[in-house]
């Protein structure tokens, strides 16, 4: 998982330390030992390594005083407190659909294991957690997604979709009665694979948040970043990384320094050396969305300028046209690929 997400936000270390504060562990100690502190942790905007994140995970199953301490913390999560991958889900138009997008855009989630769709034959379907990279702390990963995925699709469907059954793929534990009450369904043990099973019908409950243009806008937005992770071959790219994740009032180079570790300074000599500067990589990055925005979206134009960060369609529309040579509104015309 290491080598396909560098860097997650710092509300999942957050909320697994306040869990772990709450059953008196020394969490100053916890955070020494993966080298963070509470200034890092509380900056809403801060990135923390994968590493450390897994290294915290690890810490936390040495000092946690309880064994379903996982479990527990899987039902910390809220949807509405997970940015741009949460917007996503509430957005959905019912639980198959958000369900997908969870599944394709995973590496968005901090040590979200790898996920598989496998539908049944009566239609049912199988949430399948088969990512074993972590071996010393599989059992708890997977409580900590079992009733992660179970508060998620309670939270984006207000308590109206249920699951089918639970399966988990290792033997009975002490706390296996905290299973079935979280879920409200028949819980397997000592199973091929772990994961949840949902009915048609409960796939096909619609989400009372849903929104076509707002899921469009996110969705477009997560694959962009996925992208962008993909791309790591210079630091040009890791910049781009950088700017997907920040807010569009925030891709601003001190913003994007900090979010480094490093100065604005330095920022600007490390770009000198590849020949090019903070104000171009911006400009080369708007470019990339706003064509991905005018071919494949829905989204209004003045709407598409909005999120690009500009302050009306106008000057949107000049920089477009000094971009392309053409106007937002004719590339638009040209080139939409026409998602209905």
């Amino acid at each position: 998982m290491e080598a396909q997400l560098r860097h997650s936000h710092s509300g999942w270390s957050r909320r697994l330390i306040e869990l772990m504060a709450s059953m008196d562990v020394d969490t100053a100690e916890m955070l020494s030992q993966v080298g963070l502190d509470e200034t890092t942790l509380y900056d809403a905007d801060s990135v923390i390594s994968m590493e450390q994140t897994t290294q915290l995970f690890a810490v936390a199953s040495k000092l946690a005083p309880r064994p379903d301490w996982a479990l527990m913390f899987g039902q910390t999560i809220s949807v509405s407190g997970m940015g741009l991958w949460g917007y996503t889900l509430l957005s959905c138009s019912n639980v198959r659909q958000a369900f997908g997008l969870a599944i394709d855009h995973a590496r968005m989630a901090p040590l979200l294991t790898g996920t598989e769709k496998r539908t049944q034959p009566n239609g049912d379907c199988l949430i399948a957690l088969v990512d074993k990279s972590h071996p010393d702390l599989h059992r708890l990963l997977i409580d900590e997604l079992m009733s992660g995925m179970y508060v998620c699709m309670t939270q984006i469907t207000e308590g109206q979709a249920q699951l089918k059954a639970a399966y988990l793929d290792f033997p009975k534990p002490e706390y296996w009665k905290a299973y079935s009450e979280l879920m409200k369904c028949p819980v397997y043990f000592d199973q091929e694979v772990a994961g949840i099973l949902l009915s048609s019908d409960a796939l096909d409950t619609p989400i009372p948040t849903r929104d076509l243009t707002t899921n469009e806008l996110c969705t477009r937005q997560c694959a962009e970043i996925l992208k962008l992770l993909d791309d790591n071959t210079s630091f040009v790219a890791t910049i781009k990384q950088t700017l997907a994740k920040l807010p569009y009032k925030k891709r601003n180079a001190a913003m994007v320094a900090d979010k480094l570790n490093m100065s604005s300074r330095n920022l600007r000599r490390k770009l000198n050396q590849e020949d090019t500067n903070f104000r171009q990589v911006l400009e080369d990055f708007r470019y990339q969305l706003a064509r991905d925005y005018l071919r494949q979206s829905t989204l209004q134009l003045t709407d598409v300028a909005e999120v690009l960060g500009f302050s009306d369609y106008v000057a949107f529309s000049r920089a477009f046209r000094s971009w392309h040579g053409e106007t937002p509104k004719n590339y638009h015309r040209e080139n939409h690929l026409g998602f209905a």
